[in-house]
């Protein structure tokens, strides 16, 4: 189980996202089970899915259209 400070704080780190986008993408999280955490190509968006799995948190890349 992961922290708000800690998904905050990968998220902030991860995409650089504010302190308030990245709460509320978090709280999404928290309450929905999944969230939008950016909407970006492919390769991009793998980089991070690994580096938010590497801080410990689940993550998936799945097209959008």
């Amino acid at each position: 189980m992961n922290t708000f400070d800690h998904v905050i704080a990968s998220l902030m780190s991860i995409f650089g996202h504010g302190r308030q986008l990245a709460a509320q993408i978090a709280l999404e999280a928290h309450g929905t089970g999944r969230a939008i955490a950016e909407v970006e190509a492919r390769e991009p968006a793998q980089k991070h899915a690994a580096a938010l799995t590497a801080a410990g948190l689940r993550a998936t890349v799945e097209d959008i259209g």
